[in-house]
């Protein structure tokens, strides 16, 4: 066993032990669903100073392009770290 195997077992340990010291809880749904309309009552408002769709838009183009960047970059790490690829 390496010393990070022991590291993981310990640490599951202690997560399971946590996990039942932790009652479970229910979270009641059926009381958000009223306020859903209230947040798009809100955009709406939104909308007329700032095209709300079109920000949406935007920045999940600049997250997609950012994250095919990390992954690119983690690509290029992973090979200058492995010597033999």
């Amino acid at each position: 066993m390496h010393a990070i195997d022991g590291i993981f077992n310990a640490v599951s340990g202690f997560m399971e032990k946590v996990a039942s010291w932790i009652p479970s809880f229910n979270i009641p749904w059926e009381t958000f669903f009223n306020k859903w309309g209230l947040v798009g009552y809100y955009l709406r408002m939104a909308n007329v100073l700032f095209p709300v769709d079109d920000l949406l838009t935007i920045m999940g183009l600049v997250v997609t392009f950012l994250s095919i960047l990390m992954i690119l970059w983690g690509i290029k790490f992973l090979k200058d770290m492995i010597p033999f690829i």
